[in-house]
């Protein structure tokens, strides 16, 4: 199967969700290949149609949503190519596949799903199956609704993301030093403004998926950026996980690991009320030069009434300090 990823834009980052499952694709012996849009469609068309591949794929964050059905729509009109819609948008409005320019639409986790599905539009002569899970599909007129399959919990048996089609095409993205990882997958945090606590309950009633948060070994994360090393310029490590520092063993066997067998400056995502001395003084001598952390409202009943953060003030006083120290 070839399947043409097609973003609208590229951003300063490495999408590493489309990344991850263009690499378990790639590793199942299937033919992937970028396209970016940036304003010139025209251009995209023409390289699709000499591409030509079996399907194209869009990776979707609402918000992005509408500049996406504008591009499906053209591809439908200009090439007729059946186009399979994911990510965060589709996840939570499948019913774009009732739409004309949607022929298949992934529910949630990607990368085992999309390579089953590769495989058995092969199998099928290049039809769309109708029974893969995690997959809304429309074949012969009738639309195929699938409940989502068990999250994927060791995820160090993924490939390595396949960084190189953003590198490939751009230079910026290849040079500029910052690479981006994931070290965990999940959050079992209900900030109402979050997407994650709809998304467990997902999972939680048509998979039975109790445990929501999964994290890789600390080896396995250096192992990972030794090898891109061999290839890319690494200045700075970026992970890009909801939150670093959920559990605190983990997070003190990777700062072990990481500071002895890397050191290369990094950045992470964390909640203050995650973080106390002894978590901090070891992720500073491992390398962390960068946190984000969010406040979101400097209003206690904004915050934690209508927000759900459970963050109080003297847990980011403190925490703010120990940072600075």
């Amino acid at each position: 199967m070839r399947i043409a990823f097609v973003q609208d834009k590229i951003q300063f980052a490495v999408p590493m969700g489309t990344a991850l499952i263009a690499g378990n694709l790639r590793d199942g012996d299937h033919e992937v290949d970028l396209f970016v849009v940036e304003n010139k469609l025209e251009k995209t068309l023409q390289e699709l149609k000499r591409y030509k591949p079996d399907i194209i794929g869009f990776s979707v964050i609402s918000g992005s949503h509408q500049g996406y059905i504008k591009i499906a729509q053209r591809i439908k009109d200009r090439l007729n190519i059946p186009i399979l819609w994911g990510g965060p948008h589709v996840t939570f409005f499948p019913k774009i596949i009732e739409e004309d320019y949607a022929d298949a639409v992934c529910v949630g986790e990607g990368e085992d799903a999309a390579l089953e599905f590769a495989n058995a539009f092969d199998k099928e002569g290049g039809k769309i199956p109708t029974k893969i899970s995690n997959f809304w599909v429309k074949r012969d007129g009738k639309i195929h609704r699938n409940a989502v399959r068990p999250r994927i919990q060791d995820f160090e048996k993924l490939p390595y993301a396949a960084r190189d089609l953003y590198f490939d095409k751009f230079p910026m993205l290849k040079n500029h030093g910052i690479k981006h990882f994931y070290a965990h997958r999940g959050c079992p945090h209900k900030c109402t403004y979050c997407f994650n606590h709809k998304y467990n309950q997902m999972y939680r009633e048509q998979a039975g998926d109790k445990k929501v948060f999964f994290s890789r070994t600390p080896d396995s994360i250096v192992d990972e950026i030794h090898w891109l090393q061999k290839t890319e310029t690494i200045k700075t490590v970026a992970f890009v996980d909801d939150v670093f520092t959920i559990h605190k063993k983990w997070t003190l066997d990777f700062a072990d690991v990481y500071r002895k067998r890397c050191g290369i400056p990094f950045s992470m995502n964390a909640r203050f009320d995650h973080m106390d001395e002894e978590i901090i003084s070891a992720l500073s001598k491992a390398g962390l030069s960068l946190v984000h952390c969010g406040i979101e409202s400097g209003n206690e009943y904004m915050r934690n009434t209508v927000m759900l953060r459970e963050q109080s003030l003297e847990s980011i006083f403190k925490a703010g300090k120990l940072l600075k120290k």
